[in-house]
């Protein structure tokens, strides 16, 4: 009523006390009611089925945690024994507090037409009625993905809000993208929801026996194929739907020119200032420090000096002939270090020079407010995938192959600076 008819405490035109005051019992739903509300009237199995699905729970009761719990953020709730079991099957218990949430945050953000912009308990109600129809005829171990959430949901969505999903239902094949793309659509504003690899996989998991590996793998592969079309982009590990504003920029982004000297500079300060942390060699015996020349992909970076520390990595043009690189230090004053070739490394690089580049530009000019809040959010991103890059350069440095004179040295350890 206060997002309708504004502030209450006001004397308003239409005073809705005398209307509530009308009503002695109010019965307040909350996600707890709705769930009792949902198994009992809905969800009730015949004495027959009870036993089945009683069954089912007894071969997968060790199982439940590692199929249906979440990696990182807020944990939610798991069945509590076997009946608790039997009267929510085939829903998760997670379901109900986090569609809840994604159906306010939504309604927040605008989402539903005028007539249902107030989306609460009640809506749930139906929507788990919609769903349990569209699976009325899987097989006892199937379970309800939480993607079909969405489609109980469609028909109050605004147009403009679901284009991407339309979108892709018509240029998309794989349909577990589409699923994918609805699920984070569904979480897009649960902030307490981290939509990593491992989180996805239990949004979309159809049954108890399937293969966790494969899907996994079949995630990761749809996830892929929405980022490369820009239907989503990941930060870190995390994933994210994109509104068609916010698609609109990620392609401008993309389409950001980068010159190689900005990503040289870029590893230079990642590799050395970071991973390395000195700019001189502590030599024990002697007890000397001997300063070094920096090279990124057999380029100088800075000053020149006898000694060197020549760092390889998958941006170098011969990347990959580790011969030819330790046949080169054969004759050189040089620790040769090879990175491993990690493809998403060198996305995130190349993706974080660009957003820094269209960030400044873009804030040279006036801009909408909807366009000046995600070039906000496109800064603090710029943060903390800087961080992860980090992270990443160090793991690189740690897993590196280390050369010297012609000899591969073998010097274990988890800390690049360190070997």
């Amino acid at each position: 009523m206060g997002g309708i008819v504004g502030d209450m405490s006001k004397q308003q035109d239409l005073d809705y006390s005398k209307i509530q005051a009308r009503f002695a019992t109010r019965m307040p739903l909350t996600s707890a009611n709705v769930a009792e509300v949902i198994q009992k009237r809905l969800l009730k199995k015949a004495e027959e089925a009870e036993g089945a699905v009683g069954e089912l729970y007894d071969a997968h009761e060790n199982d439940m945690r590692t199929l249906f719990g979440f990696s990182t953020g807020v944990q939610f709730k798991t069945y509590r024994d076997r009946d608790h079991f039997i009267a929510s099957y085939p829903f998760l218990p997670y379901q109900y507090d986090l569609f809840q949430e994604a159906i306010r945050e939504l309604s927040n953000h605008n989402a539903f037409e005028g007539r249902h912009a107030s989306v609460g308990e009640r809506s749930m109600l139906g929507v788990f009625q919609q769903v349990v129809r569209q699976i009325k005829d899987y097989e006892l171990g199937a379970v309800a993905p939480f993607d079909l959430m969405f489609e109980g949901i469609r028909s109050a969505l605004k147009a403009g809000v679901q284009s991407s999903i339309l979108l892709a239902e018509r240029n998309i094949e794989n349909e577990l993208a589409q699923r994918i793309l609805k699920a984070l659509f569904l979480v897009k504003y649960v902030k307490q929801f981290k939509p990593t690899l491992e989180n996805i996989a239990v949004l979309v998991r159809e049954r108890f026996d399937g293969d966790a590996v494969k899907l996994t793998r079949d995630v990761e592969a749809a996830l892929n194929l929405l980022e490369q079309q820009t239907y989503i982009q990941r930060n870190g590990s995390v994933y994210e739907f994109l509104t068609d504003e916010e698609k609109d920029v990620e392609e401008e982004i993309k389409n950001t020119e980068v010159d190689n000297s900005e990503i040289s500079a870029a590893l230079d300060q990642m590799l050395f200032g970071i991973g390395l942390r000195t700019n001189k060699i502590h030599h024990e015996v002697a007890g000397a420090h001997y300063p070094y020349a920096k090279h990124v992909d057999d380029q100088l970076s800075g000053r020149d000096y006898e000694l060197k520390i020549n760092m390889i990595t998958p941006f170098h043009s011969e990347g990959g002939q580790v011969e030819r690189f330790r046949m080169q230090t054969m004759n050189r004053n040089e620790l040769c270090v090879i990175l491993p070739e990690e493809e998403r490394f060198l996305r995130d690089l190349i993706q974080l020079k660009k957003t820094e580049k269209y960030v400044r530009q873009a804030s040279t000019t006036n801009l909408q407010p909807t366009l000046q809040r995600i070039i906000s959010e496109r800064r603090e991103q710029i943060e903390q995938r800087g961080r992860a890059l980090e992270l990443s350069a160090k793991r690189l440095l740690a897993d590196a192959r280390l050369f010297v004179r012609g000899q591969e040295l073998d010097i274990p350890g988890e800390d690049g600076a360190g070997r």
